[in-house]
C-alpha cells in the first residue's frame, strides 16, 4: 500500500464489473498521479479531446469510451448509489447522470451497457466532487496521448538534426 492512499472500487459493487455501474475512488494528486487528471476535464477542449480510457481487470484490458463530466457532492446518492439494478432504475439514473453533467460526448450508452464513473476531490469545495463516467467497452484504444508525444520527440528530434547540421 501506499501513505497517499490507493484507488478503489465501491466495496458495494462486483468486482467483476459486472453491475451497471461502478464507482472507482482516487485521490486527486499532483502530476497526475492516481486521479489528478481528472480535474483537467473541467476544461470543454479538454474533455473533448480525451474521448477514451482503458480499464484493466479479469486479466484482459478494456476500453472506456467517456461520455460525460460531472461536479457533484460527495453525497449525492442520486450519483453515488453503485450496482443501480432494474430498467426503469437503470434508465433514471443515466438520465441523471446526463441531465447534471457539465460536459456530455455523444456516443450511445443504454441501461444494457457497464458504465464507469472515476471520482476524485474537487478544489472548489469541502464536498465537491470530480467525476469522469465512462461505457465500458470490449475494444480498447490506443494511446492518443502517448502517440502525439511521440510524434512531437519525433518534431523536436528531426528539428534539432537539422539545425546541428546547419552548424556544420
Amino acid at each position: 500500500y501506499k501513505l497517499s492512499g490507493s484507488i478503489f472500487l465501491d466495496c458495494r459493487n462486483s468486482n467483476n464489473f459486472s453491475d451497471f455501474n461502478s464507482v472507482i475512488f482516487g485521490h486527486h494528486m499532483e502530476k497526475r498521479a492516481m486521479f489528478g487528471e481528472i480535474g483537467e476535464f473541467l476544461e470543454e477542449t479538454y474533455f473533448d479531446s480525451h474521448p477514451y480510457g482503458r480499464l484493466y481487470y479479469g486479466g484482459e484490458e478494456r476500453g472506456i469510451e467517456f461520455f460525460a463530466f460531472l461536479e457533484a457532492d460527495a453525497y449525492d446518492q442520486k450519483v453515488y448509489l453503485p450496482g443501480v439494478s432494474g430498467e426503469e432504475e437503470k434508465s433514471v439514473y443515466l438520465q441523471n447522470l446526463l441531465s447534471t453533467a457539465r460536459y456530455t460526448r455523444e456516443i450511445p450508452v443504454s441501461t444494457s451497457d457497464h458504465i464507469v464513473l472515476l471520482s476524485t476531490c474537487s478544489s472548489g469545495s469541502t464536498n465537491g466532487r470530480h467525476i469522469l463516467a465512462g461505457k465500458i467497452t470490449d475494444e480498447t484504444f490506443g494511446d492518443l496521448y502517448e502517440e502525439q508525444e511521440q510524434e512531437q520527440k519525433e518534431s523536436y528530434r528531426v528539428a534539432s538534426h537539422e539545425l546541428w547540421e546547419n552548424l556544420r
